[in-house]
């Protein structure tokens, strides 16, 4: 399990300042530094510092790392989508896992 927190941490940080980058990018373009062609290419030439990979499955074990993480994080008000963006956890697969092993009974 630490493994796989490390990983996730990891994961977390490097998705924090690749949002951070974006971000930058967008103010520069709100800002006129850049215009929009400029935007455009930087994003299609350099994606791999801007774009976010959503490729982490998610299990049982990832659930529980997951959690702890969050639980000790001040900001506790994430939904399902803020998580799979964090911890680039492929698209559906938290909610799908929380269906799946959610009893409705």
């Amino acid at each position: 399990m630490d493994e796989l927190k490390e990983k996730l941490y990891v994961t977390a940080i490097n998705n924090l300042m690749k949002k951070n980058e974006f971000l930058l990018l967008c103010s520069d373009l709100d800002m006129k530094v850049i215009n929009e062609e400029q935007f455009e290419e930087e994003l299609t030439t350099n994606s791999g510092k801007y774009q976010i990979v959503l490729d982490q499955p998610f299990d049982k074990e990832t659930f529980f790392a997951v959690n702890s993480i969050i639980d000790q994080l001040e900001f506790g008000d994430f939904n399902v989508s803020d998580i799979e963006e964090l911890f680039s956890i492929k698209d559906k697969a938290m909610y799908k896992y929380m269906v799946e092993n959610t009893n409705l009974n």
